[in-house]
């Protein structure tokens, strides 16, 4: 996975609220417009996440922040 491409998304989370809305239903979805690829570990965390719970500032720390697991 890109480091590059994960910066760029979030960057995006931050402006376009639209997006965040579509993440927070579809996140696996979202990666892989943004080309993204992702192992089935990381897409099976994406999914048993409850994104539409999250508030915008939670969606960015989780895509930000390797050390929550998705990106390893």
């Amino acid at each position: 996975m890109s480091d590059d491409k994960i910066e760029q998304l979030s960057g995006r989370l931050v402006t376009d609220d639209d997006l965040v809305d579509r993440f927070r239903q579809d996140p696996v979805g979202v990666m892989k417009e943004e080309g993204i690829d992702l192992n089935e570990e990381q897409e099976a965390r994406l999914k048993r996440e409850e994104w539409h719970k999250k508030s915008k500032h939670e969606v960015l720390v989780c895509v930000e922040d390797p050390g929550l697991g998705f990106w390893l």
